[in-house]
């Protein structure tokens, strides 16, 4: 296989690191971060020598939240012309420990814990002073879009997960749906899209337009766009097959620039229904530029995949479809005769007995037929050739069923590349 080479992941970039809460500009943009003080006509207070906490100078000690039963004192105050406070709305995410709060005597002595307290949470030596406060840290800021609109043309399992990463990454960025209306509106439903259509001119706004398509209607749908887009915009597409529509890019206007995509990621069945925001985590997510196009647009394009939880690669049209013939194509054709062959000689009572091991090796015989239809018709030669060594493969293993010895190597040497597969 030393002849598939031409495959380079592209260099991952670090995020910073997060905003914590103990900087100290971020102290002073929330007073709660303060030292607390439970009266409003409180003496200001200042830490003794020795203790962690403040104590108040020249008063008796009072009855507020850190003094006493009360619990009034580090609550949220109201004015008096003004109704009870309600809680305002905030992203959710997961609770601080409630650590308890020490009660004060009202004769002034050592403050000490409430019976229903947890012992896990009490300092070691028991007194209050140990306690420390629990500080809420502030909801990160939404990282800025790699591109503030996004088309997707063509919802499905692809386009569709495409959309809900897209929309969960970047709260704030727009992206526009293009399918029919049933499909646009279940896409609204979920959250995948902010606006859609069926037709291309929902995309002449878009500075990243996708095509996830079929293969055929990708092309089709590439030598249409120059109609609809007239500003400057990143193409790319998701098809499993690269150098037909690498090809038909070439007749692109100028402000139009298509970078060949194939995020190899995906379900045995298809549709919008199967689509989920983590498909593309930690896979590969191809991306088959031709030598005219700009680094940058590469550059932003792998970015955005990033973002997306994909792992971008860069390699050639050619080198693409050598790859993925065997790693994809020649697989779901196998699995699909293989099933087509045991149902007709098994019929549908027979199939009804079938175990595990059927029913993961040909898993992708759910495959919709329309997509690899499209798939087969574009890369036939590098697939016909694969096909050619699977089938003098089975022969090999025909003529020695009875011996086994080659049988025994095959099985072995099957098992070792087995393990070789991530995750399997």
């Amino acid at each position: 296989m030393a002849a598939l080479g031409g495959i380079h992941p592209c260099r991952r970039q670090h995020e910073r690191d997060a905003l914590r809460a103990r900087h100290p500009h971020l102290r002073e943009l929330h007073a709660q971060h303060a030292r607390h003080l439970g009266d409003s006509g409180r003496a200001e207070a200042e830490p003794p020598a020795g203790a962690r906490r403040s104590e108040p100078r020249h008063r008796t000690a009072g009855q507020g939240c850190a003094d006493g039963a009360c619990g009034g004192g580090g609550g949220r105050g109201r004015p008096a012309d003004r109704g009870a406070l309600r809680s305002g709305s905030r992203a959710e995410r997961r609770r601080a420990v409630d650590v308890p709060q020490p009660v004060r005597p009202p004769h002034g002595g050592a403050a000490h814990h409430r019976a229903r307290d947890r012992a896990e949470h009490l300092p070691r030596n028991r007194r209050a002073e140990g306690l420390g406060r629990v500080i809420p840290l502030t909801p990160a800021k939404p990282p800025a879009p790699v591109f503030e609109r996004v088309a997707i043309v063509g919802f499905g399992l692809i386009g569709g997960s495409i959309g809900l990463a897209a929309r969960a990454r970047w709260p704030t960025s727009l992206v526009i749906a293009v399918d029919n209306k049933a499909v646009i509106e279940e896409a609204m439903r979920r959250g995948a899209a902010d606006v859609g259509g069926d037709s291309l001119v929902m995309a002449g706004e878009a500075d990243l337009v996708i095509l996830a398509a079929p293969v055929l209607r990708n092309i089709a749908l590439l030598r249409d766009l120059p109609e609809y887009l007239e500003r400057p915009a990143i193409v790319t597409d998701v098809g499993s097959t690269k150098r037909a529509i690498v090809d038909a890019a070439r007749g692109l206007p100028s402000h139009l620039t298509f970078v060949g995509g194939h995020p190899f990621a995906g379900a045995a069945r298809g549709g919008f229904r199967f689509a989920q925001d983590a498909l593309f985590n930690a896979r590969p997510w191809f991306l088959t530029p031709a030598d005219s196009v700009p680094g940058d647009a590469v550059q932003r394009l792998s970015d955005f995949i990033r973002e997306l939880g994909g792992e971008p690669v860069v390699t050639s049209a050619d080198a693409h479809d050598r790859l993925l013939a065997y790693l994809s194509h020649l697989p779901q054709l196998a699995a699909s005769a293989l099933m087509q062959v045991i149902g007709a000689a098994a019929g549908e009572d027979g199939v009804a007995f079938a175990g595990r091991g059927l029913s993961d090796t040909t898993r992708l015989a759910s495959s919709p037929p329309d997509i690899w239809r499209d798939i087969a018709s574009t890369n036939a030669d590098e697939i016909g050739a694969a096909l050619d060594v699977l089938i003098a493969q089975l022969q090999k293993l025909r003529g020695d069923l009875t011996a086994g010895n080659r049988l025994e190597e095959i099985f072995r040497e099957a098992a070792r590349w087995r393990e070789k597969i991530p995750n399997p």
